[in-house]
């Protein structure tokens, strides 16, 4: 029995080679996508969390990165992005001006004094440890969102309840912002979220309606208070700094008529002490000398003359200088 060789047609030929294009093609694509999806990318700020069979293999900075494709996964978290949440209000539109919507069952709290004030608030947070945030909260953010301002809201609403209704108002804005920054940064770690509280911001505080305006009266005398306490600081200040220089002054002058004083006092006592050698060696000279002085003195003082032995003898004080002075001059070329 004969078998029957049939030539192939041009048509069945040109369908064998349709069906290889086609897987050629399709080859083609695979090892394209393969290709692709072998690498990753980093955007600068971000880190890649790398997943393999849904085990943690490694963190990646930013830049080009290889994986294995079908078997690992990749994750990117933005760790530079800062991440804010408000509390008691919404931003509609940041403007100029700014819009903004109140949510008052989350601002509405109780105070230490059990007193209802209203606190609007916002935290910000940075991403600090990228694989705790990708494995211990949820990757869909309604959910993620939900769980970080829960907790925030809880501590805030306990610090606020450990402060009077005043200090919340006034001076306690302050230590509640430290406080409840640490105890969420605690409670963030604790957990193990991987997140960095940069910032918790008290916006606005205020009191309920009903007493809005014995609130604004007390505002309004504690800023008069402060105000007045300024001005006499201010001014007890001043009168001080007057005091302290005029103090200064005083003591500077006293110093100078201290030393001055002393230095007539050694000059005196230098020219008396030279004056008793001088004694010693030529009394007559010493007492003609001292006399003499002592009459110029007296002539500069407007005294014209000198009476003697009760009136009865009168001496014109000039002459009587005149004739010193050539005393001591003649004295003097002897004693040379």
């Amino acid at each position: 029995m004969q078998s029957e060789f049939k030539i192939p047609t041009r048509e069945h030929i040109s369908i064998k080679n349709r069906k290889i294009s086609i897987w050629g093609i399709i080859i083609a694509l695979f090892i394209l996508y393969l290709l692709y999806s072998s690498f990753y990318i980093v955007p600068t700020g971000s880190q890649a969390v790398v997943f393999r069979f849904g085990k943690l293999m490694d963190i990646k900075d930013a830049g080009i990165h290889f994986k294995i494709p079908f078997i690992d996964s990749v994750q990117i978290v933005s760790v530079e992005e800062i991440r804010r949440y408000e509390f008691g209000y919404r931003t509609i539109d940041p403007g100029p001006p700014a819009k903004y919507k109140d949510v008052p069952n989350e601002s509405k709290m109780l105070t230490s004094d059990n007193k209802i004030v209203h606190v609007y608030w916002a935290m910000q947070y940075k991403v600090s440890d990228p694989a705790q945030y990708v494995i211990n909260l949820p990757s869909d953010k309604t959910r993620l969102e939900k769980i970080i301002r829960d907790t925030a809201e809880s501590v805030f609403r306990q610090v606020v309840a450990s402060h009077s209704f005043d200090e919340i108002l006034t001076t306690g804005k302050e230590l509640v912002q430290t406080e409840t920054k640490q105890r969420i940064q605690e409670i963030m770690r604790n957990l193990g979220y991987g997140l960095n509280i940069t910032a918790v911001q008290i916006q606005d505080v205020m009191p309920p309606d009903e007493v809005q305006g014995a609130f604004n009266d007390v505002i309004s005398a504690r800023a008069e208070k402060e105000k007045t306490i300024l001005e006499a600081q201010s001014y007890a200040n001043k009168v001080l700094a007057e005091v302290k220089g005029t103090a200064s002054k005083t003591i500077n002058e006293a110093e100078a008529y201290k030393y001055q004083r002393i230095k007539e006092a050694e000059g005196r006592a230098g020219r008396l002490k030279l004056l008793i050698q001088r004694h010693s060696e030529a009394p007559k000279v010493v007492e003609t000398e001292l006399f003499y002085e002592a009459l110029k003195k007296m002539s500069e003082n407007g005294v014209k003359f000198i009476v003697v032995g009760d009136g009865v003898k009168i001496i014109n004080l000039d002459n009587l200088i005149q004739s010193l002075e050539q005393n001591i001059s003649s004295q003097g070329g002897e004693d040379k």
